[in-house]
């Protein structure tokens, strides 16, 4: 019974890096799009700031795929999205007052509680 669960976890060992894989090359075709897309200089910042996330989480992959760990894997991405956000606040304390100004407002503040979620369960599932 052991042997056949060690094979189950080698399999979804192998298929996690697969994925990973896939994933990695779909974010570089995402972001070679959206680097097309033209855009008003109000919203480049933005959209560099996506870009580079993009990039970041494909590069997170692409060293899960080489080296499967989780904690690196998480680690690299909590980074990633909170280095985001901050562009994000950033970028929303230049725009003027606005319905999409406060709609941006309302989304990064729902995204720092996800990633603030999200630190507390990776805190809390290693004591």
């Amino acid at each position: 019974m052991s042997a056949r669960s060690a094979i189950t976890r080698e399999s979804l060992s192998r298929l996690s890096t697969v994925l990973a894989s896939c994933l990695a090359d779909h974010l570089r075709t995402v972001t070679q799009e959206i680097q097309q897309v033209s855009v008003t200089n109000t919203y480049k910042p933005l959209l560099d700031a996506t870009c580079q996330m993009l990039v970041s989480v494909a590069d997170a992959c692409d060293v899960y795929f080489i080296d499967v760990d989780n904690k690196v894997l998480n680690d690299t991405l909590l980074l990633t999205v909170m280095d985001f956000t901050q562009r994000w606040e950033l970028w929303i304390a230049t725009q003027r007052f606005s319905p999409e100004k406060t709609l941006h407002e309302f989304l990064l503040r729902f995204s720092k509680g996800a990633i603030k979620s999200w630190r507390i369960y990776r805190i809390d599932s290693h004591k």
